[in-house]
């Protein structure tokens, strides 16, 4: 999840998701996808079109910066709280 936390813009591409994480399969890549869309960590962005696979997935996706400002601020309260 860093990866995607410290890449430097809001839009990713498929391709770059699959050139980094080096699934092992076309299913496990899909399965990645569906769970970073349900965890709000990406969202597809429809306008790019689809990819010709099945199941198909979007060409790219929009990074939802709302949730690593929301996991880091969760990080700094549970330091906080371990300190007292």
């Amino acid at each position: 999840m860093q990866f995607l936390k410290d890449y430097p813009r809001k839009k990713i591409t498929l391709q770059e998701i699959e050139q980094h994480y080096l699934l092992k399969d076309y299913r496990e890549l899909y399965d990645f996808i569906l769970s970073l869309i349900e965890q709000e960590v990406i969202s597809p962005i429809k306008s790019s079109g689809r990819n010709g696979k099945k199941p198909s997935l979007y060409k790219s996706y929009r990074l939802k910066i709302s949730y690593f400002r929301t996991q880091s601020s969760e990080a700094g309260y549970f330091d906080f709280l371990v300190k007292l």
